[in-house]
């Protein structure tokens, strides 16, 4: 019985649409994580668990936020229902319109919340960091500077892939994440050993850079043109009624992982760098099968709902959500029960083996909720339900903060991150499944 239902999924998702493009997606997303894993072992091999990469990694803390926050103007679940109807009428001078305007308006916003950040970095270092000494933030500091010219770049390159995106071409979508590690890997073996910490950072600038020029071969192969000096503010309210409360929940989770830095720091040195390897782990699976698998299922979503196709709409995510749960429970499996050898064989030489070990098997519990919860916020967006979503990660990145806490005072050590992660995640996805079938039994 279970084996010709799992058998009817495979069979139904194989003759779908976007089949071809997801395995696209999940080949080359797998690629991109083998090349993120091939850089955490340069740098644990070459530089090693300790202040260095500390920093290193500290030091992406006020330039991811600043992409979080203003991604959700330029991302995909909320621009990609925008486009939908201009894509399917073909009308490419309403589309161009649309596109320049958003296009026009990000950048703006983009150059001066960075400028901003520039010029306050010292205080917004000291607050986040501020058990530590004046040195060190003195170091990070000087670092995150150099970094805020990554979400500058990337958040371009985000502008280029959702036009992509789409239109249905995901190939530069893919590709680019190789360049960005490949630029990354530059900077551990060429530059680091030159400018330490900061040839580290200029890897990241260099990976942005590569990533950015990629993408942008696919805004040339749109019939979409870009008019520069054009700001239609009729637009531009469209878009933020969903950009706004999306860039809320963006904001609220790159607060729990400054929030989960910040404590990291505070258990010892190399603490951080553990915690991170340790994800970067758990996000192969993740990303590769997760991520890859919505990206191409969203447009049609979005697609099936803004044409009115609601049956098909609520049937594609039956289906989709029952293919997710066959891909991630084996990978959850496999990461669980396999983590000592999986450490062991990739960080053959680090202290904290045991530390990466541990907590990446304590967060692979939860990782059939983390592609779920993904999916089902991507899918509220579809429907242009941007609330949903910013409920449900609000209240986990609460609960985060109040179970660390908790945990950290009854001396569960170490262990208090990831089990307050996986407290958080079952907390936000029984939210957004709870909130999303609530409104579907509405329609």
């Amino acid at each position: 019985m279970l084996k010709s239902q799992i058998n009817s999924v495979i069979q139904k998702w194989k003759s779908s649409v976007g089949f071809k493009s997801t395995i696209v997606l999940i080949v080359l997303g797998g690629v991109s994580q083998l090349l993120g894993m091939t850089r955490d072992i340069l740098m644990a091999d070459k530089i090693g668990v300790g202040q260095t990469l500390d920093m290193y990694y500290a030091s992406f803390k006020v330039a991811d936020f600043i992409y979080a926050s203003l991604i959700s103007i330029v991302a995909g679940v909320t621009i990609i229902p925008l486009l939908s109807k201009s894509i399917h009428d073909k009308n490419w001078d309403e589309l161009s319109h649309k596109y320049s305007t958003i296009f026009n308006f990000f950048s703006i916003i983009t150059f001066l919340t960075c400028g901003v950040a520039y010029i306050f970095m010292p205080e917004i270092i000291n607050i986040i960091f501020s058990h530590t000494d004046n040195d060190w933030q003195q170091k990070v500091t000087f670092l995150s500077r150099i970094m805020l010219v990554q979400p500058i770049l990337l958040n371009l390159s985000n502008i280029f892939s959702t036009l992509a995106m789409a239109e249905n071409r995901f190939l530069t979508y893919a590709v680019a994440p190789l360049f960005y590690n490949v630029g990354i890997i530059m900077g551990v073996i060429v530059f680091y050993n030159n400018y330490g910490e900061r040839g580290l950072v200029w890897g990241v600038i260099l990976g942005a850079t590569m990533h950015v020029i990629v993408q942008s071969y696919s805004f040339f192969k749109s019939k979409v043109k870009l008019k520069l000096f054009i700001i239609d503010w009729k637009v531009i309210k469209e878009e933020l009624f969903l950009a706004i409360p999306r860039s809320f929940s963006l904001v609220m989770l790159q607060i729990r992982a400054i929030f989960i830095a910040s404590m990291s720091t505070t258990l010892g040195v190399g603490v951080l760098t553990a915690y991170t390897f340790a994800n970067n782990f758990f996000m192969i699976p993740a990303a590769a099968i997760g991520a890859s698998f919505i990206t191409v299922a969203f447009p049609k979503l979005s697609a099936l709902y803004e044409s009115h196709h609601i049956d098909d709409f609520y049937k594609r995510i039956y289906r989709d959500t029952e293919l997710l749960m066959l891909m991630s429970v084996p990978a959850a499996l496999l990461f669980y029960f396999g983590s000592d050898l999986i450490v062991s064989v990739i960080y053959p030489h680090i202290e904290h083996k045991d530390d990466v070990s541990m907590l990446l098997a304590s967060l692979s519990i939860t990782l059939p909720l983390y592609v779920l919860s993904l999916y089902y916020i991507r899918a509220s967006f579809a429907r242009r339900d941007a609330l949903s979503p910013l409920i449900a990660q609000t209240v986990s990145v609460v609960m985060v903060i109040i179970s660390i806490y908790i945990l950290f005072k009854n001396n569960f050590g170490l262990l208090s991150i990831p089990y307050a992660f996986n407290i958080s995640l079952f907390i936000e996805f029984a939210l957004i499944y709870f909130l999303f079938h609530y409104k579907e039994s509405r329609e």
